[in-house]
């Protein structure tokens, strides 16, 4: 397929309990598609947009949560499980919008694939943003990896496999992600979607959650490019 790698490719993280973080994953994998010929790469770093509306050592920003959200949003624990999430964050009326507003804006320039890099103190919220985005446009394929989608390799009841399942997530990266992004991209962008090729991944085959073998490390580090938050 001609000029397929010209898709748009929009990757991101979503907020966590804790400012004090540089999408460092995010911007290694902006390289590893920018040196495969992926030209049009956007990364949005949802959590420091989040943090900045509503830390005052960030300068509180726009739209800044009422005080009384404070302590339960800097509260880890209020993201990493599940019951606290649904009861302590997700009935926050203004984190309800800010999934809206995000989708928006992950859809706003078209794009073919959205990536996420995900915690144990983002998945929730990140799951809701995934749903969101599928309810709007069912069309786009969503990505998932970090820490938390390798976790989810050794659990076989983890929450993205039912998302995968209900054709929320398309596709789960699990150990290192750098060449397994690329490769899951290229599938996506020449439209072969041929995930069992692909080491390191969880897919849906017809009714069922499969998974490919681990991918071996990068030997040579040196090999991998500087990271790019552009």
């Amino acid at each position: 397929m001609k000029n397929y790698k010209n898709k748009q490719i929009n990757i991101c993280w979503t907020p966590f309990g804790y400012s004090y973080s540089v999408p460092l994953s995010l911007g290694y994998l902006k390289s590893a598609l920018s040196e495969s010929g992926y030209p049009n790469v956007k990364l949005i770093d949802f959590n420091q947009d989040f943090w900045h509306r509503n830390k005052e050592e960030l300068g509180m920003g726009l739209n800044p949560f009422e005080a009384r959200y404070k302590t339960i949003l800097q509260d880890v624990t209020s993201w990493n499980n599940p019951q606290n999430y649904y009861e302590k964050i997700h009935t926050i009326g203004q984190v309800k919008d800010l999934i809206n507003e995000y989708r928006d804006t992950l859809l706003e320039n078209k794009p073919t694939i959205i990536g996420f890099c995900i915690f144990n103190t983002n998945i929730w919220f990140t799951l809701e943003v995934c749903t969101a985005l599928k309810i709007k446009n069912p069309d786009v394929k969503i990505l998932i990896g970090g820490p938390e989608a390798t976790a989810s390799h050794y659990d076989v009841t983890h929450k993205l496999k039912e998302m995968i399942k209900m054709n929320i997530v398309d596709a789960v990266v699990f150990g290192e992600g750098d060449i397994t992004v690329v490769d899951v991209c290229e599938t996506i962008c020449k439209e072969e979607y041929q995930y069992d090729k692909i080491d390191g991944l969880y897919y849906l085959d017809g009714e069922e959650v499969k998974n490919t073998q681990w991918r071996e490390f990068i030997k040579d580090i040196d090999s991998v490019p500087i990271p790019d938050y552009s």
